[in-house]
């Protein structure tokens, strides 16, 4: 197959906020950053089931970028949330219960949005789409030349992103040994679109959900089936984004890459303290300062700020709740 050149107009970001996360500043402050510290001027596609909690003129001035567009997708909360939920863990011949500081149907089905960014976005004209978490900060622009790179130019079928696990025989490779990291993903509206389609198959089905809690999971047996078809080349094939690009990573504080993904993990990782102090310096309208501390409080109560669910149908923004709390 000959290279398809995707040009610069074509190529959106894209970015999830769905259930507690929509009750959170993280996806504006991902935006207003990759914007304003990234450089970004296209389009901006923000996915979202609750409406209310974004103001997008607000948003379009602190970036500094007209082009962001909120995209309203069906809502699939039936009742009030609860932050705490019970998820089947297999152990073995049988599963056994594990609690989560989260709502595992707003989990299931915010993750299977990824798999349908070009089904829900009204612009046809655009051909890739970058997704990121929203629990990222763009920290840099030095990479950006090279990620536009890689979003234009394609080969064949398939998705790009980065591996959460690699082969240590064949680190570049998407091998049986690998798994994809779903917090970041370049897609292309028809050489992903099999892969897409396999990909979200797998991730609407609740048995499917019970083996593992994670999107990767589900990719990998996507990946599989098709792989045992006999499918030539595999169409969900991976094209692995080396993490020493320094396109995209998860945080060390460090500035190690141009998009830092600061997940739980991270803040455990590096300190709340410290990741605070680190996305402070970036004087990003959009993050209200005391929301990664919280102080001290109990650990539960920080997870719960963190995931922002409260059993509420109101519009609020958990940071803000946070700082009038704690100051």
């Amino acid at each position: 197959m000959q290279t398809v050149k995707v040009p610069k107009h074509r190529i959106g970001f894209a970015v999830v906020a769905c259930g507690p996360f929509a009750q959170t500043c993280k996806a504006e402050t991902f935006i207003e950053s990759l914007c304003r510290i990234g450089g970004w001027e296209g389009q901006v596609f923000l996915y979202t089931e609750q409406p209310r909690c974004f103001d997008i003129p607000r948003l379009r001035k602190f970036a500094g970028n007209d082009l962001i567009e909120l995209i309203t997708i069906p809502d699939f909360n039936a009742s009030w949330g609860l932050p705490i939920s019970i998820e089947w863990v297999w152990q073995g011949a049988f599963p056994r219960p594990q609690l989560r500081f989260r709502s595992s149907l707003v989990m299931r089905e915010a993750k299977t949005i990824k798999a349908r960014l070009f089904e829900l976005c009204p612009e046809q004209d655009i051909e890739v789409l970058i997704y990121s978490d929203a629990d990222s900060i763009v920290v840099r622009n030095d990479e950006m030349p090279a990620l536009l790179k890689l979003a234009s130019n394609w080969t064949g079928e398939g998705v790009k992103c980065r591996l959460d696990k690699r082969d240590p025989e064949r680190p570049l490779e998407y091998t049986p040994a690998s798994q994809i990291h779903g917090g970041f993903m370049i897609l292309h509206r028809d050489l992903s679109k099999r892969a897409l389609a396999n990909w979200k198959a797998k991730l609407t089905d609740p048995e499917a959900w019970k083996r593992s809690p994670y999107d990767r999971h589900r990719y990998r047996e996507a990946y599989d089936e098709v792989q045992r078809a006999g499918a030539q080349p595999n169409y969900m094939h991976v094209e692995v984004i080396p993490e020493g690009a320094g396109i995209e990573g998860f945080s060390n504080l460090r500035r190690a890459h141009m998009i830092e993904h600061i997940s739980l993990g991270r803040l455990r990782a590096n300190g709340r303290k410290a990741v605070e102090d680190y996305v402070s310096n970036f004087d990003l309208k959009s993050y209200p300062r005391g929301y990664y501390f919280l102080g001290p409080t109990p650990e539960w109560i920080k997870l719960i700020f963190y995931l922002g669910f409260f059993p509420s149908k109101r519009v609020f923004k958990i940071e803000h709740i946070a700082k009038k709390i704690f100051g």
